[in-house]
C-alpha cells in the first residue's frame, strides 16, 4: 500500500512547477496566456497582532475579506530559530475574532 502525499509534501514541486511557467511565459512574452490561467482574484486584509516580541515570541494573525468579516486566521508561536504555524478555525477562530475585533475595526 502506497502513502498518499499530503499537500505538504507535494508544496515545494507545485510551487517549483508554477516558477517554472512563470519564468517561460515571460521569456516568451506570453505572460497573458499564463494569466488566463486564473480562476478568481480576492482581495484579503492580514491584521498582525504583536503578542510578545522576542524569545520567545507570539503573533495572531487575522485575515479580513473586503466587508471586513474574518475568514481565516493563524496563531503564531516562534522560539529562537523555530517557527510553528497553527490555522485557527470554527470556535477558535470565532473567539479569537470577537476579542480582538477592536483591532480589526480599525483596520477596514
Amino acid at each position: 500500500m502506497t502513502k498518499e502525499l499530503t499537500a505538504n509534501d507535494q508544496i515545494d514541486g507545485k510551487l517549483a512547477e508554477l516558477l517554472t511557467g512563470i519564468n517561460q511565459a515571460l521569456s516568451d512574452n506570453e505572460s497573458e496566456k499564463m494569466l488566463d490561467d486564473v480562476l478568481g482574484v480576492s482581495k484579503t486584509l492580514t491584521t498582525r497582532l504583536t503578542l510578545s516580541w522576542g524569545g520567545p515570541a507570539d503573533y495572531v494573525e487575522l485575515d479580513q475579506d473586503e466587508n471586513g468579516d474574518v475568514v481565516a486566521g493563524r496563531y503564531i508561536f516562534a522560539e529562537w530559530g523555530d517557527v510553528a504555524t497553527k490555522e485557527l478555525e470554527g470556535d477558535e477562530l470565532d473567539k479569537v475574532a470577537e476579542f480582538y475585533s477592536v483591532y480589526l475595526d480599525e483596520m477596514i
